[in-house]
């Protein structure tokens, strides 16, 4: 399934989500960006604009990684809304040009978590 990403009403592209830590209410992965030339500069600018500490940034590599960004907003395919709902949680957004960026979405709350996730549950569940 293909998770679509929005920074207010901006489409970014989307992400498979295809990595998770379940205990820890965190899914995570890679950004296919559509139709963005500089994921790079869109993300520091807007950080910047909006007053959103960046706890790594290189323009040199086009490295950045985000604190949590509000605006960031996570759908579906079938229009469910994924975000962190503990104080602090939300969505960061983490890489460089070369390597591609990544997002992750942590403190998403359970029981919410295992219905929207079954597969990273039931993976996390057999390699114990």
């Amino acid at each position: 399934m293909k998770y679509h990403i929005y920074l207010e009403q901006q489409y970014l592209g989307y992400s498979l989500l295809d990595k998770a830590d379940p205990p820890m209410g965190v899914v995570m992965g890679n950004i296919v960006f559509v139709d963005i030339a500089a994921p790079y500069l869109l993300l520091r600018d807007y950080c910047v604009h909006h007053g959103i500490e960046l706890n790594e940034d290189e323009p040199a590599l086009a490295l950045l990684i985000t604190q949590s960004i509000a605006a960031l907003r996570v759908i579906d395919d079938h229009g469910v809304v994924i975000n962190g709902a503990c104080k602090g949680a939300g969505a960061t957004i983490a890489g460089m040009q070369d390597e591609g960026y990544q997002i992750e979405i942590f403190g998403i709350p359970y029981p919410f978590y295992e219905q929207v996730f079954p597969h990273h549950c039931a993976a996390y569940l057999t390699q114990r």
